[in-house]
């Protein structure tokens, strides 16, 4: 009778199975709502159900939320109520179903969650009297619509504090991040974590009211925190503003709702209508198109071949080593401990590998103290980590990783030097960030296995990585080193083979465009201009970027793309001047554009550094300073596209995006020319 739900009655039971047609997930589609709305309404004229159970018929996923290329469509305000309020009446109808005014309790519902249960998905559970968790590391609940630019539109906002209470509520649905079983059933978003066969005698023993579920104080919980509503979301507020500087208003706007309908909840139906009135006035932004536009290209992005056939085995990687530890070496080898990989470093000396090892003690030690990792995981993830200063002993290594500085006869000189001692299969991956990659191969015996590896600094923070296919870079290569930093968690684009490749290829005449700027307008602008950057939306200016990357290593990759591109990029006086001359490296020296403390901390400007000054100072104009620094970046990006480095504008995007921190709120690099008229 429906074909995206499944029905069965038996013994006072009525259970509901989401199995949507041709879709590897359940989602809350427009065909799914209409089949689950005629379903409820046969239900609520029923007399003789005890329970409503609602499951899935997907492995591993729930409901993955509602159709988000129907929310993308959605144009106008009276298109967007029209469709959500259905939604907000369909999901209501369940909670309903346990409730007849005349009869009292009419009859249990459960939601059985045995995966992915996200946005609608949860929506549809909080409805529910009871949740069960099936156990497994792919029971996961969410509310990520902020992710999306818009807020949960089901009632997700009104139940959910409800539920598990105001403080708990607001992490969800203002992060959007994950819930796992143990943590949901701590705080209340589930009653019972139970194994599959665990569950059908769960729900038959509750009820026949021989099991009750866990207690939870929720008068106690509700007046408390009615009372300290304020101060819990002002807090919550603080701290979006300090991650979001208030450019992504769905939170924002998330944290004012639940301020709002916290001491109204008894008025559900002029909650839920706040809730969608918040949800309308979102979903019709173009804040909210770009992100929707980003989360399309980026799963697109996870299934990407780059055009390698299906049919090239990847080379399986059971052991890595780096080439140089350092902070660059020691976050690479940290990468590769954190999936279980067994990785040594290799240097020309102690010291250096001290450096390596104070790298990864700093992020593990980080993890440890905001408990992302027990101290038992630690050590096994230490007793992978190896060094050595001997080349003979990377002899069983299946990947090798250069990570020296970045200079061509070096990097040349380290790979020949190795490469008669590993492995003949084994994958050499250069981590250059400017330099070519065919150029680096040029000389080594079996240069086919040689590819780019280029990651972005700090590894732990920086979700990027491009993977450059040289000249000579094997099909089975480049596969092998996509597919292993995908496992590592990072988001990896394949890129042709040029100086800067695509994401410093276009930071570097931005920067350099920053510092001509600086030397226009004078000296005494320098955090002036740094500001109009953060303003834009990006996560720091120019100036402070250059000292975080330092001061050193934008000089040789700004030499390097000067010597590829000719007077396009040449470097301005003022960076020679600063590294050459005053022997000034930025934050990792405590001195650059700014002076820094112990930890790191900026701590003013560096009154001793000397800038050039103009001889005559034009007048200060921010207007023209943004437009000019990001003409360099768009013209740069069009000759990209058009030398066919990278193979999409949305590509593109997400290098930017994630290797340098453009605004994900105005699209993208190509997405904003495009919107503002500059392509």
């Amino acid at each position: 009778m429906y074909q995206h739900l499944e029905t069965n009655f038996a013994n006072g039971v009525f259970t509901i199975t989401f199995n949507q047609q041709n879709s590897k997930v359940n989602i809350l589609c427009e065909p799914v709502l209409t089949e689950l709305d005629q379903i409820l309404d046969e239900i609520s004229c029923k007399t003789d159900i005890n329970a409503v159970v609602f499951r899935s018929a997907k492995e591993g996923v729930f409901i993955a939320g509602a159709d988000i290329n129907e929310i993308k469509s959605i144009t106008t305000i009276e298109d967007a109520k029209a469709k959500v309020s259905r939604g907000q009446q369909i999901i209501s109808k369940i909670e309903k179903l346990s409730i007849c005014p005349k009869r009292g309790v009419k009859c249990i519902t459960f939601a059985v969650i045995n995966g992915a249960c996200m946005g609608g998905g949860l929506e549809l559970a909080l409805a529910c009297n009871y949740r069960i968790a099936i156990e497994g590391e792919r029971t996961k609940l969410a509310l990520p619509e902020v992710n999306l630019g818009i807020i949960p539109g089901f009632g997700g906002c009104i139940r959910l504090p409800k539920v598990v209470g105001l403080l708990n509520a607001l992490p969800i649905i203002l992060s959007g991040a994950p819930v796992d079983c143990k943590k949901a059933l701590k705080i209340g978003l589930v009653n019972f974590v139970a194994s599959g066969l665990e569950c059908e005698k769960l729900i038959e023993n509750f009820i026949t009211k021989t099991t009750e579920a866990r207690k939870i104080k929720r008068f106690k919980l509700y007046f408390f925190q009615r009372y300290l509503k304020h101060f819990m979301v002002g807090r919550a507020r603080k701290q979006i503003l300090q991650t979001t500087k208030g450019f992504y208003p769905a939170p924002l706007v998330a944290s004012t709702l639940l301020e709002q309908t916290f001491c109204i909840a008894f008025n559900q139906d002029k909650a839920l209508e706040m809730e969608l009135n918040a949800f309308c006035s979102l979903v019709i932004g173009q804040i909210s198109k770009n992100l929707i536009d980003l989360y399309f290209s980026t799963e697109a992005l996870k299934k990407n071949n780059f055009g390698i056939e299906e049919s090239i085995t990847e080379k399986q990687i059971n052991e890595v080593s780096v080439l140089g530890a350092g902070v660059m070496g020691g976050g690479i080898a940290w990468l590769f401990s954190k999936i279980n990989l067994p990785i040594k470093m290799k240097d020309i000396n102690l010291k250096a590998i001290g450096l390596g090892y104070a790298q990864i003690a700093k992020i593990y030690g980080t993890l440890l103290s905001k408990r992302k990792i027990k101290p038992a995981e630690l050590a096994q993830k230490y007793n992978l980590i190896g060094h050595t200063l001997e080349n003979a002993d990377l002899k069983a290594s299946d990947l090798v990783i250069e990570a020296v500085v970045e200079d061509i006869n070096i990097k040349k000189s380290v790979l020949a030097d190795i490469e008669e001692h590993i492995s003949k299969n084994a994958i050499i991956a250069t981590n250059t960030s400017s330099l070519l990659v065919s150029e680096i191969a040029k000389d080594l015996q079996h240069k086919e296995r040689v590819v780019g590896m280029h990651f972005f600094n700090p590894v732990n923070k920086m979700p990027l990585v491009e993977v450059v296919k040289g000249e000579h870079s094997s099909p089975q290569a480049v596969k092998t080193v996509l597919n292993i930093a995908r496992k590592s968690g990072k988001v990896a684009i394949v890129v042709g083979d040029c100086a800067g490749f695509v994401v410093n290829r276009i930071l570097l005449p931005y920067m350099n465009e920053a510092l001509k700027c600086l030397e226009q307008y004078g000296p005494q602008h320098l955090k002036a201009i740094d500001k109009i950057f953060t303003n834009f939306g990006m996560p720091m200016g120019p100036f402070t970027l250059a000292d975080e990357v330092g001061l050193d290593v934008c000089y040789k990759v700004s030499k390097n793309l000067h010597h590829a591109y000719g007077e396009r990029a040449n470097p301005v006086k003022t960076i020679e001047n600063l590294f050459v001359e005053q022997k000034l490296l930025g934050k990792k020296a405590g001195k650059g554009f700014y002076n820094y403390n112990k930890y790191g901390k900026q701590i003013g400007l560096n009154v001793d550094a000397q800038l050039i000054s103009p001889s005559e100072p034009k007048q200060f104009n921010e207007a023209e300073i943004l437009n000019r620094c990001l003409a360099v970046m768009i013209s740069e990006a069009k000759l990209i596209l058009a030398e066919k480095i990278i193979d999409s504008e949305q590509n593109l995007d997400i290098a930017m995006i994630m290797g340098c921190g453009f605004p994900a709120f105005h699209g993208g690099l190509v997405k904003y020319a495009k919107l503002n008229g500059k392509w």
